[in-house]
């Protein structure tokens, strides 16, 4: 028991095995280190708490934080191996190797980092491995920890990383979180087809050109069958085709309302006719 300690130098527990059966195998709620916490190189622990094998409820660590080669591992139905919950910090590195987790355990093992904060982008992980971690790992949706993450990438320069964090982040909320009933569902996930939850906008571009691309085809083939005219002034009047650039120029107009190539409409499908009037609904 660590619990509302502090300690002036480091904490190394390196080699170490702790096992308990009614309770964390290490709790250290409010715990200051003045200096590194070194869980590694063979450190094990073991433990079926609900509360977690490692509990460090906001806890303040000056230093380093390092989990390299630990084996800790939780058998109780939660599977809950480390809860920093609250607000604990590390202000020096973080070295947490994700992929050790998963190698050694299933599906089912948790990591509650939801408050957790450290200073810097973390070491021995990959950004896959640790988005993973969030997504698969965690007991509930919670916004913290993908924010946390993305500020120390932003701090280091990393806006594209920043970005797929945003995005992984909607996306587990959508599939974990608390969005609304089924209409707000499918807003969100469109919102994160069309312009990738406002972080991919150039992705609404490209649905633009695709849409302004299947209009030109469908105008030059309205033109070809003689279903593209030009608008009659009288009744009476004959009835003359469209060229190419005309139907184009209409398609444009029609696909893009807000820019007009145009002040006088040149060309329009016929619906008089059976083609006429599929060119109508398609265009």
């Amino acid at each position: 028991m660590l619990a509302d300690g502090q300690i002036t130098g480091g904490l190394s527990l390196s080699g170490a095995g702790l096992t308990a059966t009614n309770g964390p195998a290490l709790t250290a709620d409010q715990l200051t280190v003045n200096g590194s916490v070194f869980l590694n190189d063979g450190f094990q622990a073991s433990s079926d708490s609900e509360d977690g094998t490692l509990r460090l409820l906001s806890a303040t660590i000056t230093g380093q934080l390092s989990l390299t080669a630990a084996k800790i591992e939780n058998a109780g139905p939660a599977g809950l191996v480390v809860n920093v919950t609250g607000t604990t910090k590390v202000r020096g590195n973080l070295i947490l190797p994700v992929h050790s987790f998963s190698a050694d355990q299933d599906r089912s093992f948790r990591l509650d980092l939801d408050g957790f904060s450290y200073a810097s982008v973390p070491w021995d992980a990959t950004l896959s491995e640790w988005l993973r971690l969030l997504r698969e790992h965690t007991p509930a949706y919670a916004p913290q920890p993908y924010q946390q993450l993305a500020a120390v990438h932003r701090a280091a320069g990393h806006d594209r990383e920043v970005r797929k964090i945003l995005i992984a982040q909607q996306v587990d909320r959508r599939r974990r979180g608390e969005i609304g009933g089924w209409l707000r569902k499918l807003l969100h996930a469109a919102g994160g087809l069309f312009i990738g939850y406002g972080h991919r906008p150039w992705r609404a571009l490209g649905f633009l050109a695709a849409v302004c691309l299947l209009a030109v085809v469908v105008a030059i083939v309205a033109s070809q069958l003689g279903v593209a005219v030009h608008p009659t002034k009288a009744p009476g009047e004959p009835v003359t085709a469209c060229s190419t650039a005309e139907a184009v120029g209409m398609a444009l107009d029609t696909s893009v309302p807000v820019f007009k190539l145009g002040g006088e409409k040149r060309c329009e499908i016929a619906a008089t006719t059976t083609w006429g009037q599929v060119f109508y609904l398609a265009n």
